[in-house]
Formats: structure tokens, C-alpha cells, sequence
């Protein structure tokens, strides 16, 4: 019951983070640059349905198993293979939608927030695939914090800092995509540095044997 009321506040808390953010924003943003932000991130996340191709589920499912049996080798080389597809899917995708938008999009200003914010697509599938990596680990709580809560309660903070130091004048879509894309980016990174400071399957398996 612990767990799950952990869980369950984490939801609570990344919803509530992902709307302060949305309403400061849309405080800060007048009504049309509000529109070509709202219209970048729902293509984001449009996006990251194939660029993520089920791959968390799968980690998960995979990981969980191969812990259960002690088989580190394999989860060792089954988490080297799901990195590679996972990555190499997402930067498919992202190429693939920034070659349309360039052909597709005629306005300038347009064209320059939606092309940034393609950039978010293969930082949120990173940190979705390494999220699921920890969930497989049993730890539910740990990967719950990364993606996406940590995500929204930067974007949130960075969005407090912006309203702060800049005037609404100097506040538009394209630097608020730019929040967006840094809090992406730095979730991203602090994920991978939890899994990167994790025990190597090789030395898991020596301490089983």
C-alpha cells in the first residue's frame, strides 16, 4: 500500500506540475503564440507513440524476467540491443518529421518553434526506455520520478525562472519550447546517470555464481 500511495502521489504531483506550467504559460504567452506552442507539443507527443514502438513495455517485461531467473548476461545484452532500436527508432522518427515539417510548413516563425520542438522527441523516448529499464529493476518509485515527473516539475521550474527574469514581451513560443526542450534534455541526462552508476550485469552475475 506504501508503494502504491508513492506512486499514486507522484501521478498526482506530475499532473499538477504539468498544469502549473501549462496555465503560467499560457499567462505569459499571448493568444497566438500560446497556439503555436500548444500545437508543437501536441505533435510531440503525437511523435513519441512511434518513436517509442512499444519498446517500455518490453524492457520492462524483459528486464523483470531476466532479474527473476538471475540471467544478467542476457538482460546485459538484451538492455544493449533495446538501446540501440530504441534510439535508432526515435532518431528515425525525428528525422523523419523534421524533413515534413520543413517541406510543409511555410511560415517562418512556425516552422522555427515546431522544428525545435521535434528536438524533444527523441529525449522524452530516451528517458521513457530508461524509466521502463528501472521499472524492470523493481524500481517503480525511481522510474515513476524520472519520466515523466522530473520533466514536468523542471519545466515548471524553468518556466517560474523564466516569468522572473524576462519581461511577457521577450517570452514566446520558441523560448518556450526551448524550456521545454532543456528540461527534456536534463531529465534525460540524470537518468542516465543513475543507470550508468548501477552494478555491471557481468559483476551481478559473478556475485549469483
Amino acid at each position: 500500500y506504501k508503494k502504491a500511495a508513492i506512486g499514486l502521489s507522484i501521478k498526482l504531483l506530475t499532473a499538477a506540475f504539468n498544469l502549473m506550467a501549462a496555465v503560467l504559460m499560457a499567462r505569459l504567452l499571448g493568444p497566438e503564440d500560446y497556439g503555436v506552442y500548444a500545437y508543437a507539443l501536441a505533435m510531440v507527443a503525437i511523435l513519441t507513440v512511434p518513436a517509442l514502438f512499444g519498446f517500455p513495455s518490453l524492457v520492462v517485461r524483459e528486464a523483470s524476467g531476466a532479474i527473476t531467473r538471475n540471467d544478467y548476461r542476457y538482460l546485459e545484452e538484451f538492455w544493449r540491443w533495446a538501446k540501440s532500436k530504441a534510439l535508432t527508432l526515435s532518431f528515425s522518427v525525428f528525422l523523419i518529421a523534421e524533413l515534413i515539417s520543413y517541406f510543409i510548413i511555410s511560415d517562418e516563425q512556425q516552422y522555427a518553434v515546431i522544428s525545435l520542438a521535434i528536438f524533444i522527441v527523441p529525449f522524452v523516448a530516451f528517458t521513457s526506455v530508461y524509466s521502463a529499464f528501472l521499472r524492470g529493476h523493481k524500481a517503480l518509485i525511481l522510474g515513476q520520478l524520472f519520466e515523466p515527473f522530473l520533466r514536468f516539475f523542471l519545466l515548471f521550474v524553468f518556466v517560474l525562472i523564466a516569468a522572473a527574469l524576462f519581461s511577457r514581451e521577450n517570452i514566446n513560443a520558441l523560448i518556450s519550447v526551448k524550456l521545454h526542450l532543456l528540461a527534456a534534455s536534463f531529465s534525460a541526462l540524470m537518468i542516465a546517470i543513475v543507470i550508468g552508476k548501477m552494478p555491471s550485469a557481468a559483476s551481478r552475475s559473478d556475485a549469483v555464481e
